[in-house]
């Protein structure tokens, strides 16, 4: 039972260090574009669903600007990003979509 306790407190550490780290790096500029936006480091939303596909892509660039806003408010404006694009599956009737970019403002 202790070995199980210290094996789940390990993996708990690994989990919170990896977070910690993906976070760091999200807030650091990624790159200076071309036309002098400043960006940040990749970002793809949670799945979104819906029934059309318009629909769950809608929200998942929802999903998308709230967590980009994480990064500052004036990154979260979709139509900056730049190599921004939607992954999407189809389940049964259901569409699930994640949308991604580089977060970027002018």
């Amino acid at each position: 039972m202790k070995m199980l306790k210290l094996t789940l407190a390990a993996v708990a550490v690994t989990i919170a260090a990896t977070s910690l780290a993906s976070t760091a790096n999200a807030g650091r500029p990624a790159t200076a574009a071309p036309h002098g936006e400043v960006c940040m480091g990749y970002l793809h939303s949670n799945v979104a669903k819906a029934k059309k596909l318009s629909k769950a892509k809608q929200r998942a660039r929802r999903k998308w600007q709230t967590k980009a806003a994480l990064v500052g408010l004036s990154y979260r404006k979709w139509d900056w990003a730049h190599v921004r694009h939607y992954d999407c599956t189809k389940k049964g009737k259901w569409h699930h979509c994640r949308a991604a970019g580089y977060p970027c403002y002018k």
